[in-house]
């Protein structure tokens, strides 16, 4: 049996999160998968360094829905991401594992079951090095956009 989904987000570092915590909000039917637990990047390798939400002349407050007090450690940050996820639809050790463009959407297989969905969001990746499909044409589309705002 296929799974059907408004959105898939693949990723549960904060983009994955505040995405799903979006989808939520708007009730649409998603789901949130990775590898690992929420945060987990942060988690191995900054937990102790200290975020700063407003930090220089960055003095923007976020307006998502995700959980990022100023001025925390990053293990207690992740704490706290891992308490928002209890709330949403997330599968931790999911990995996508194929993905094929289909009139309706995507058709994707992961390692736990196959989803039929409108929208892919993919979050993943590290800082400076995102982690791509390798799919044919993919650098030259212009909707696949890779980005890291620091």
């Amino acid at each position: 049996m296929i799974n059907q989904l408004d959105l898939l987000i693949v990723g549960a570092g904060p983009t994955g999160i505040e995405a799903a915590l979006q989808a939520k909000q708007r009730q649409l039917n998603y789901l949130l998968i990775d590898t690992q637990d929420a945060g987990s990047l942060i988690e191995q390798t900054m937990a102790n360094k200290k975020f700063y939400q407003v930090y220089g002349r960055n003095t923007d407050r976020l307006r998502g829905s995700l959980a990022f007090p100023d001025r925390i450690k990053g293990l207690d940050l992740v704490n706290l991401w891992k308490d928002q996820v209890k709330g949403l639809n997330f599968h931790k050790d999911e990995t996508l594992v194929s993905t094929t463009k289909s009139k309706e959407g995507f058709s994707i297989t992961t390692s736990k079951a196959p989803y039929q969905t409108t929208y892919l969001l993919l979050t993943s990746g590290t800082f400076e090095h995102p982690l791509t499909l390798g799919l044919p044409g993919e650098a030259a589309n212009p909707k696949v956009h890779y980005a890291l705002d620091y």
